[in-house]
């Protein structure tokens, strides 16, 4: 895993994710774009984007994480406060994402159904990325 800095892009969005995935375009690529709402894939180059309280997949099973991003090579986990983001292996995201998430059910309203979400414990996810990187 490695700590890298992060160029913050001017665009403003108040979804924290897609905020995420403007500024890693920003800064590995240099150009300028707006955020996507596909499902699955890689959202810049060949990394999935996550930040902290992030959807993972819709389902209970953390091996469902794989499926669903399968086109993408690797993790960027962007710390949203920090200005810097993680580059991470499958696997190293599969152990973080073993330790910080939790099972979420959407409300009746929007369907019900059970998805995987980080647990938005900064300061542990923070450490936790910190030592190893």
């Amino acid at each position: 895993m490695k700590r890298n800095k992060l160029k913050i892009h001017e665009t403003i969005y108040k979804n924290a994710g897609q905020q995420a995935e403007v500024n890693l375009a920003y800064t590995l690529t240099g150009e300028t774009r707006k955020a996507d709402n596909r499902k699955g894939g890689a959202d810049v180059l060949n990394y999935q984007v996550k930040t902290f309280r992030a959807t993972l997949c819709r389902s209970a099973e953390l091996s469902d994480i794989l499926v669903e991003y399968k086109d993408a090579e690797r993790f960027a986990f962007v710390d949203t406060d920090g200005g810097v983001w993680y580059d991470m292996s499958k696997a190293e995201f599969l152990e973080f994402a073993n330790l910080f998430a939790r099972v979420e059910r959407e409300s009746n309203k929007n369907g019900g159904s059970t998805k995987l979400r980080l647990n938005g414990q900064r300061k542990a996810q923070r450490a936790w990325l910190q030592a190893r990187a």
